[in-house]
């Protein structure tokens, strides 16, 4: 999975979405059992480094 998801976030997005990807990955191998949603956490979690990395590199 996470080599389909970075192949396809870097050929659409670039490096942004290589390192989104990348990111969100993580996440989702070390979910842990607590009281924010998996399902939460990874769209915010990848809002947050688009928007970051986009303010950091311009």
């Amino acid at each position: 999975m996470a080599i389909a998801t970075v192949s396809l976030g870097y050929a659409i997005l670039g490096y942004t979405g290589g390192l989104t990807s990348s990111v969100v990955n993580i996440i989702e191998h070390y979910e842990y059992k607590t009281f924010i949603d998996d399902n939460l956490v990874v769209p915010l979690v990848s809002f947050l480094v688009i928007v970051l990395d986009n303010y950091t590199l311009t």
